[in-house]
């Protein structure tokens, strides 16, 4: 018998390959989403000034895929992200407003998203120092949040 490299259920590159048929049984597939050895993640770092804290991560397209956010002061704080490439004032939902992540008093929040969360305009933000989105009152003291966004253009 001969060697033959080809695949019998198709071919070895994808076009002209027979399809993949999943059983009517089957309610899920389990996959993974994998990121490529280059590219990794940009990092925006920022430390909270008394007054207000307004940062444009970046004016292009782009998608958060996690962050780091520790609050060192002994009350609530939030920050709000908008889909825009100019800042928004505090407690504002409009101008392209995404979502906040609130942070507990003396504490941390972590999240890792390996498929992003999209922008189509740009990245900014600002810290508000209420649970509601739309509180306008901004920090008062130095130093109260160390705030680290992981992105990719």
């Amino acid at each position: 018998m001969a060697y033959n490299p080809q695949n019998p259920n198709g071919q070895a590159l994808m076009t002209g390959s027979t399809p993949v048929v999943v059983a009517s049984n089957q309610s899920t597939i389990k996959t993974s989403i994998q990121e490529t050895s280059t590219g990794g993640a940009n990092i925006h770092h920022y430390v909270s000034l008394s007054g207000v804290n307004q940062q444009v991560i970046t004016s292009s397209p782009a998608r958060i895929t996690g962050w780091y956010i520790y609050n060192d002061s002994l009350n609530v704080r939030r920050i709000s992200f908008y889909d825009n490439t100019s800042v928004q004032s505090v407690g504002s939902i409009s101008g392209g407003f995404k979502f906040s992540v609130v942070i507990p008093s003396s504490a941390g929040a972590n999240c890792s998203f390996p498929g992003g969360i999209s922008f189509n305009t740009g990245i900014t933000y600002n810290v508000g120092t209420t649970v509601s989105s739309t509180g306008t009152t901004s920090p008062t003291v130095d130093n109260e949040l160390s705030i680290n966004i992981f992105y990719k253009d």
